[in-house]
């Protein structure tokens, strides 16, 4: 029951990593609002068209924004890594997620 859950989780992720993978335009730091506003397009999509699907003590939406977190962090700390930041940029880094 819970593979189905991560199963489709992962599935809609994909998209999103697609889109912010890194080398394109939107995986820059100065961007990050675009993937929290892919997050909430999704989280709306999903409650207006397939809330439906999974019983609501599955907590889709919950799981769902936590992997999104998850790939979040790691793809803003590979960011970062390639951009060559230090502490100095973290201040950056800060502003673009609190703008987000």
């Amino acid at each position: 029951m819970r593979q189905i859950q991560r199963q489709f989780i992962l599935e809609q992720l994909e998209d999103y990593r697609e889109a912010f993978r890194p080398g394109t335009e939107d995986a820059i730091l100065f961007r990050t609002e675009r993937r929290y506003a892919w997050l909430r397009r999704f989280l709306r999509f999903y409650a207006d068209y397939l809330r439906y699907i999974f019983p609501d003590d599955w907590y889709v939406p919950h799981e769902l924004t936590h992997e999104f977190c998850h790939i979040t962090r790691n793809a803003l700390e590979a960011q970062l890594q390639m951009e060559g930041c230090d502490g100095r940029c973290v201040s950056l880094a800060q502003r673009c997620v609190k703008d987000a």
